[in-house]
């Protein structure tokens, strides 16, 4: 016997009716490298909201991904050590 769908009582919440805490998420508004892999200086100022990095291939934007993934778990995209985050220019000169 198909006893219909599921009844509640007036003062249960459904589950569409269930809150999600308020949620802030963290955003970086600046970030400054100095002798980061490719960055030599960097100082860039992010607005709220989604952030687009392009350029060509070699100008360092996944070095920029990198410094802020050291940022949170300390270690980096690539695991790297801190040696190997250091600035090394182009032409090899450190």
């Amino acid at each position: 016997m198909d006893e219909g769908p599921a009844t509640r009582q007036a003062d249960e919440p459904s589950p569409r009716d269930a809150r999600v805490p308020s949620f802030i998420a963290p955003h970086i508004r600046r970030l400054r490298l100095t002798g980061f892999r490719s960055h030599q200086k960097l100082d860039l100022s992010c607005a709220n909201g989604a952030v687009v990095i392009t350029g060509a291939n070699g100008l360092g934007k996944t070095n920029v991904l990198e410094a802020i993934s050291m940022l949170a778990p300390g270690r980096g995209l690539r695991s790297a050590n801190l040696e190997d985050l250091r600035f090394r220019d182009p032409q090899g000169i450190s």
